[in-house]
């Protein structure tokens, strides 16, 4: 897909191709309250992609430092629930070191020290 990008600010333009839409917007973002939405007009590969998610959390001063392997640490905070979300992205096994327990959303246990996270695996984490 391509974009006009009038109001939005562009991540990507095609490069080549039909001169129809050369130049065109196909990665753009948009501000949205507090915060943003990137729309992906294209499939990136994994190095685009892993630029894009790392431009995204630096932008929202999220720190990804305790991370190990592909892993995208998301924080969430809601009026009465806060806590983090653990996407694993690229298929390979990965791991999230809490720097103080927390517990699972859909289990209930208490998690402490590192988290070992399975490929394509999601975990949400609730503040207690």
């Amino acid at each position: 897909d391509i974009y006009d990008a009038d109001d939005c600010d562009t991540i990507a333009r095609v490069a080549g191709g039909h001169s129809s839409i050369d130049g065109k917007a196909c990665i753009v973002r948009r501000k949205v309250g507090k915060g943003q939405v990137i729309l992906l007009g294209t499939f990136p590969d994994y190095n685009a992609l892993k630029t894009i998610f790392t431009a995204a959390l630096n932008d929202a001063g999220v720190e990804n430092g305790r991370a190990e392997g592909e892993l995208m640490v998301i924080p969430r905070v809601g009026d009465t629930v806060s806590g983090l979300i653990l996407v694993e992205y690229a298929g390979k096994p990965a791991a999230y070191t809490l720097d103080k327990p927390m517990k699972c959303a859909k289990t209930g246990a208490v998690a402490e020290g590192k988290i070992d996270i399975e490929p394509y695996g999601i975990v949400i984490l609730q503040n207690i």
